[in-house]
């Protein structure tokens, strides 16, 4: 099967389109190419359009609130393998967080700080997860009667984990804000400045996006060895 043809992820979309989150794109990629084995991905996109609004930017790609999910198609397949997914979810967990750091970097994102993989139960597997913290930078002009250009720096936190799903993998990750417009203005800024849109974080961000995560492929996992 050629990278074109992965099917789609199972996204949790009744969920997504209930916490706010609206479709924003997809891509399909060939992810690792060797010799022995080729990994090509599908992954699906999703933004929240009320949190754009409220903190705007033209130098990030996504959303500050965003969620993503990836399939792969590994080939060749594990039917041929002496291991499952199962068994080596943690190689695949590792080397996801550092594709994902890149993706995170071209993204827009900065001052990206990586925690270490950590188990993770989804409901009829254990997979791995990881959390990273980095800025987010808003447009200073959009947010600031007084500016002229420039960014302001949101604090978010982005959770991402890998299960086994079948006979492959699947990744998900949530991203959201963790800190105020007004503090991030406070911190770019010295003067007193005019403040054209205000933002607080969400407290039960993080719960949300832990079940948004864990939902990824639910109930369709049984066949791992």
């Amino acid at each position: 099967m050629s990278e074109g043809r992965v099917p789609p992820p199972p996204a949790p979309e009744s969920a997504l389109t209930a916490a706010g989150y609206e479709f924003a794109g997809e891509e399909t990629a060939v992810g690792f190419d060797s010799r022995f084995v080729t990994v090509a991905v599908r992954t699906r996109f999703y933004d929240d359009p009320a949190v754009a609004e409220a903190l705007p930017s033209e130098r990030a790609d996504r959303a500050a609130r965003a969620f993503f999910c990836t399939r792969c198609h590994v080939r060749p397949g594990f039917d041929r393998a002496p291991v499952s997914p199962a068994s080596v979810v943690g190689v695949a967990a590792n080397r996801a967080r550092g594709e994902f750091l890149a993706d995170l970097r071209d993204f827009g994102l900065r001052d990206l700080d990586a925690g270490p993989t950590r188990r993770f139960a989804f409901d009829d597997c254990e997979g791995c997860l990881f959390e990273i913290r980095a800025d987010y930078p808003v447009d200073a002009t959009a947010v600031i009667e007084e500016a002229t250009g420039g960014t302001v720096e949101v604090p978010v936190t982005v959770l991402a984990a890998v299960r086994p799903w079948r006979d492959t993998f699947l990744m998900a990750g949530a991203a959201f804000p963790t800190g105020s417009l007004s503090a991030a203005v406070d911190a770019a800024v010295e003067a007193d400045v005019t403040t054209t849109r205000s933002f607080d974080p969400d407290p039960d961000a993080r719960a949300e996006a832990v079940s948004l995560v864990r939902s990824l492929g639910a109930g369709g996992g049984r066949r791992n060895r």
